[in-house]
């Protein structure tokens, strides 16, 4: 199914347990693959988000709220607060949710303050988004997308 955003959802629509609606449960399209957003309760994680559910895809936000905010996400799409630098969170919900692809950002990205703790900012941004791609490999992202 292609997008607005000129892509296709990773997941294949089919009967599951991911409702990507809000209306009954007979006018829902539910998906048995999700994408994973990192950084999904921010700005433009969040108007990502919607566009992906809009777009009837799957969706699990996986968001430390460092600078998003819960209410960015919209009701019915599984939130999980956390880390992406948690390795066995990322593989478990990798897992739970049959994701096969991930969006990721939960980069830290404000150039005042990279200057000011550069260490912090290179360990969110390189050392975690390393564990965040070894989670999708370790559950065999990769594989199955290019199958």
């Amino acid at each position: 199914m292609a997008s607005t955003l000129g892509w296709a959802c990773p997941g294949k629509v089919r009967s599951s347990r991911y409702p990507v609606s809000h209306g009954p449960a007979s006018e829902r399209t539910d998906i048995s693959a999700s994408v994973l957003v990192t950084g999904g309760a921010g700005y433009i994680g969040s108007v990502t988000v919607e566009r992906l559910v809009a777009a009837g895809c799957g969706v699990v936000v996986l968001d430390n709220l460092s600078k998003g905010h819960r209410s960015a996400v919209r009701a019915g799409v599984p939130f999980v607060p956390g880390d992406i630098g948690d390795t066995e969170l990322v593989t478990g919900l990798l897992r739970e949710h049959e994701s096969d692809s991930a969006i990721h950002f939960a980069a830290m990205s404000r150039r005042g303050e990279s200057m000011e703790k550069p260490a912090q900012h290179y360990d969110n941004n390189v050392g975690r988004g390393s564990r965040l791609v070894s989670g999708l490999d370790a559950v065999g992202a990769s594989k199955r997308r290019h199958q």
